[in-house]
């Protein structure tokens, strides 16, 4: 439904933004998202404001286009832009204000399409972790290609293990019950415990409600490992947020999809132990805060809170273990 001022150009329109205003005071939800939209126009138009200028530079004093009149109808044409553009969702930056501030899923009617976790718990645990959903570079080769419809290899899928329910997991004590299983086989390959496995998951998949999907279904990707060159397997290419010198930054990716969750612990450990820039983090697996940290430090994840928050998520894991 149209509420009348979420499709407003720019902040410029006073009317809408008055109607805005008037929404916000109500509470309407609407009125967050078209606010999102405005500031991610304000964000993009003084980005187009600072290349102009910085273009301005190499303007030739000749030239028919170097006048004020150029550079009024430059700018209008750029107000235009900004606001198409932010309607679009092209930046991503009004989705993350609205999950950080709104607290729900940030879904755009453009072609955004980040996955962003849904976590148990509280409301702080929830936002934290939808904002990180996928906030990990977890693959050292470049990336490269779209999709690749080879089927993945098995990796020692055992049968009589549970795996994903089919309409998802209803809580956070379904999904530990779940992965415990493969958690402990991976585990005792790595020398570390289950729950810091599962943890990482969790946080990975926002306790398994935000599983990276494809055409034919969830892609059973636990830990988000991306698909480089050395990947033969599926691979489903998504939006994702990561963390480039500490700013999120919205960037398409395409990621490994496996059969079962089970190949996705397999997968995980073998993708650990045949890096050399892991083996610090595998050298401390018997600390699972410690393996954690040197995850990071090793680049497994872009997000610089990720290890303090699989840490953090941890400790509810340990309690629904006990």
């Amino acid at each position: 439904m149209d509420s009348g001022f979420v499709d407003a150009s720019t902040y410029h329109d006073l009317n809408s933004l008055s109607r805005m205003r008037e929404a916000a005071l109500k509470n309407d939800k609407d009125a967050l998202r078209a606010a999102a939209n405005q500031f991610e126009a304000t964000f993009m138009r003084q980005m187009l404001k600072s290349m102009r200028d910085a273009n301005s530079a190499f303007k030739s004093e000749d030239s028919p286009f170097n006048s004020p009149s150029a550079d009024f109808y430059q700018q209008m044409y750029d107000e235009e832009l900004a606001a198409e553009l932010s309607r679009k969702g092209s930046l991503g930056l009004a989705d993350l204000l609205v999950t950080q501030l709104g607290g729900k899923d940030a879904k755009h009617e453009g072609n955004s399409a980040a996955p962003v976790a849904q976590a148990g718990g509280d409301l702080l645990s929830e936002l934290r972790l939808r904002k990180n959903k996928s906030s990990g570079l977890h693959q050292p080769d470049p990336v490269t290609g779209i999709a690749s419809h080879r089927k993945t290899r098995s990796v020692g899928t055992d049968d009589n293990l549970p795996d994903a329910p089919e309409d998802g997991f209803s809580s956070a004590q379904e999904f530990v019950a779940t992965l415990f299983p493969h958690a402990l086989k991976a585990a005792k390959k790595l020398g570390t415990t289950p729950a810091i496995l599962i943890a990482q998951a969790a946080l990975e998949t926002g306790w398994g409600k935000s599983i990276i999907q494809n055409a034919a279904g969830s892609s059973n990707n636990l830990f988000n490992i991306k698909a480089g060159k050395s990947w033969d397997g599926d691979k489903v290419t998504v939006r994702t947020l990561e963390y480039f010198d500490g700013t999120a930054v919205n960037v398409t990716s395409p990621f490994r999809a496996y059969d079962s969750f089970a190949d996705s612990f397999e997968d995980y450990v073998r993708f650990l132990q045949e890096n050399g820039r892991y083996a610090q983090a595998l050298k401390q697996a018997a600390n699972p805060e410690n393996y954690i940290s040197h995850l990071q430090k090793a680049g497994y994840a872009t997000d610089p809170r990720y290890a303090n928050k699989v840490i953090s998520i941890l400790r509810r894991v340990q309690s629904l273990l006990e």
